[in-house]
């Protein structure tokens, strides 16, 4: 039997129990009986209905303890109480009490048929609403970043678990605290900066660093936006551990500076190599650099295109090295075969450094 669909009758009348469970079973719903209230306590206790008819007056016990037990039992039943007119009193009692509403006897079926469809109704969109909630908890606490929500106040108002795991806090003492609570003093004003934005509608990814109740700080990253929290306005942010990243970073910033140091100890052998052969003009590469160097850094280049173009400068004679010792030393003038050979050390250094895919 559906407990979707199944109606507990409570009622001592048993014309009244058969003409409603026909009613009932025509109208395609699954009727239970009960003649005492002690009976349909006991029915509850194996079978829980999706709404419950009480008489509010039965022969071993009034239809509100009935109610309250059914309620205590089973808090997803709806109770129907039916109730003759000099009991009104009493219907309006069990309503305040948590009944779905009351029927007086003798009663019309079409309404009662209505307030039992309500009620229904009323039953599966609360269950609807449990399980949307359940899903919505399940997946908040499935999360393996950290997830929080906070106030306007900037007062936390929700966490999932592994929020309290990493910060080291129990859920009581972390709704205790405020955003700057865990928040490195250093961030403090990115913060205020940034919950301004996201008051104003925009969707936020910062750096920041948050503090461990056991005083350790934790680079972060942070995912915020505003939503609708229990029905007021508040920051949901998703907080993601960034350590591994900023070591990954400053491990290869230190493998870069150390390749930068290395090539730049290559440059300078090449140079030197280039001067040995060529000391007349020794010291000729490293001012070109140098001024090359300056010449960029006026032009407001980047780091990264001066360093470059100092290295360019520190080598742009490479191609000497191909050129006959004799020729480049030679104490007379040059004759013009072998100054065309001179002339030609340029294509050479650029052909060379082709070769190794920098040009």
């Amino acid at each position: 039997m559906s407990a979707k669909r199944s109606i507990l009758i409570v009622d001592d009348d048993p014309k009244l129990r058969k003409t409603l469970s026909g009613i009932l079973r025509v109208k395609g719903y699954a009727p239970i009986v009960a003649a005492t209230g002690k009976a349909a306590l006991d029915r509850v206790e194996e079978e829980v209905p999706a709404v419950a008819l009480i008489d509010l007056r039965l022969e071993d016990i009034s239809g509100l303890e009935v109610m309250r037990g059914i309620k205590e039992r089973s808090p997803g039943t709806e109770c129907i109480v039916l109730t003759g007119y000099a009991s009104q009193e009493s219907a309006i009692e069990a309503v305040n009490l948590g009944a779905y509403s009351y029927v007086q006897k003798p009663y019309d079926v079409e309404q009662l048929l209505v307030t039992v469809r309500r009620a229904i109704e009323k039953r599966e969109a609360r269950e609807a609403l449990r399980k949307s909630e359940q899903r919505y908890k399940q997946l908040f606490e499935s999360i393996g970043d950290a997830v929080m929500v906070y106030s306007s106040q900037e007062r936390f108002l929700d966490c999932n678990e592994a929020t309290l795991q990493r910060l080291g806090y129990s859920r009581e003492e972390f709704l205790r605290l405020g955003v700057a609570d865990i928040v490195h003093p250093d961030f403090h004003p990115l913060m205020k900066d940034n919950v301004k934005r996201i008051w104003a509608g925009e969707t936020t990814v910062v750096e920041s660093a948050q503090c461990c109740k056991d005083r350790r700080v934790i680079p972060v990253e942070v995912n915020a936006r505003r939503i609708e929290y229990q029905g007021e306005p508040a920051i949901l942010a998703v907080v993601r551990d960034i350590t591994e990243r900023k070591r990954a970073q400053e491990e290869l910033q230190h493998t870069l500076e150390r390749l930068r140091k290395a090539l730049g100890g290559i440059i300078q052998a090449v140079a030197l190599t280039v001067e040995t052969k060529d000391p007349y003009t020794a010291g000729h590469q490293r001012r070109v650099a140098n001024l090359a160097r300056a010449i960029a850094t006026e032009m407001g280049l980047s780091e990264d295109q001066i360093e470059g173009i100092r290295m360019a400068g520190g080598i742009h004679d490479l191609g000497k090295i191909a050129i006959p010792a004799e020729i480049l030393s030679k104490p007379t003038r040059l004759t013009e075969f072998e100054w065309g050979i001179i002339k030609m050390h340029s294509q050479i250094g650029y052909d060379i450094l082709k070769k190794t895919g920098n040009v």
